[in-house]
């Protein structure tokens, strides 16, 4: 029987995860190992670097809840959830479930006496080696300590590690021991392991013209809401907007798998969206009011384009346990907007 495959999940994969976010692929990593089909190794310093980052985040983001708090709590349940909490208990919370995550069986943790050494670390800063690089940047040193350690681990275990990191610099470490790979093309694979998709593949290819109208239908909605230009341009007086164009170019042979059950496999894509939209509005700048008559003289009309292009997540599911009279199909399960709003920005 072939031993499972060893991985080390870094600190970015946990940061670009958002943690212990509910379904996320913390989760799907934890329970391959829960089936056996994966080991997990964590540094303890791995560890204390996540534990450092959520205390910060919680932080950050709860300072930039309640500058707007005022706002929300025009929302009984918000305000309510507010005022039962703080940022303490928040961090508290979310370190429960690291906590949890650490003692988990199903995670092999290499404590501190695995980071001993000490001279291949200060090798590598000297000579500018991954993961330290030209900039010499000193607060590389827990993934270096973190990268012996598991240097150390693979030639006690005489077994190779997987790294699953988003991180460039840990990338670009050369190491007989270690390879390096992308976390959602790594979860993909192992959850389609033994999985036949060749039918997914085609559904994919014979609605990918149907999908790119509906994401094109959606995005011309979202993007049909003259706040978004009120807050975003900066203009004193939307007065009309036209969404003038949008195409979608959906790759349906580039997905990763998030999720396969007996009944429905949930994938994630990153279809391109380019758009055009023609923001009308009202010049003040060299305009005078007139009180007494209550009216601005002097204005001028203008219109703003608004264009640009992004990849948006876009997730489907893939029911294909049909029967006679159901056959398989395809529905967007989510479409993340949320990129859209920063090109707009």
């Amino acid at each position: 029987m072939l031993t499972p495959e060893i991985v080390f999940i870094d600190t970015s994969v946990f940061i670009a995860e958002n943690y212990f976010a509910s379904g996320n692929r913390i989760h799907t990593l934890m329970r391959l190992a829960e089936e056996g089909k994966i080991n997990l190794v964590l540094s303890e310093i791995t560890v204390q670097e996540v534990r450092k980052h959520i205390i910060s985040s919680t932080r950050d983001a709860w300072k930039q809840f309640d500058k707007v708090c005022k706002v929300f709590r025009n929302r009984e349940e918000i305000d309510k959830w507010r005022k039962s909490t703080n940022d303490r208990k928040e961090i508290d919370y979310y370190l429960s479930k690291l906590d949890a995550f650490v003692k988990s069986p199903n995670i092999k943790i290499l404590d501190y006496s695995y980071c001993s050494d000490t001279a291949q670390v200060f090798t590598a800063y000297f000579n500018r080696q991954k993961p330290f690089g030209e900039g010499m940047k000193k607060d590389e040193f827990p993934d270096a300590f973190a990268l012996a350690a598991l240097e150390k681990y693979a030639g006690e275990i005489k077994h190779s590690i997987i790294v699953l990191s988003q991180d460039p610099d840990m990338a670009g470490y050369e190491s007989d021991a270690l390879s390096w790979q992308d976390c959602g093309e790594y979860v993909s694979r192992k959850l389609a392991e033994g999985h036949a998709l060749s039918a997914l593949d085609e559904k994919l290819s014979e609605e990918k013209t149907s999908l790119e109208e509906d994401i094109k239908n959606q995005v011309i909605d979202y993007l049909d809401d003259f706040r978004l230009y009120l807050t975003c341009l900066r203009l004193m007086d939307v007065s009309d907007h036209s969404v003038r164009e949008v195409e979608v170019d959906l790759n349906a042979s580039n997905y990763e798998v998030l999720r396969i059950d007996d009944e429905c496999i949930e994938l994630e894509l990153h279809p391109e969206v380019a758009f055009t939209v023609d923001v009308d509005y009202v010049d003040y700048d060299y305009a005078q009011y007139d009180r007494e008559d209550g009216v601005w003289y002097g204005t001028e009309n203008g219109v703003y384009e608004v264009n640009g292009s992004t990849e948006i997540r876009l997730v489907l599911r893939y029911h294909y346990q049909g029967n006679d009279e159901t056959e398989p199909e395809l529905e967007i399960a989510d479409l993340d907007m949320a990129a859209l709003m920063d090109v707009i920005e």
